[in-house]
């Protein structure tokens, strides 16, 4: 159950950095 929240919380910090990089293109 721990490892599930930390792997959500990972790919939506992933998401919103990569959304970032995107965006400063």
């Amino acid at each position: 159950m721990e490892k599930a929240d930390f792997v959500l919380i990972w790919f939506n910090y992933e998401r919103r950095r990569f959304s970032a990089c995107l965006s400063f293109l």
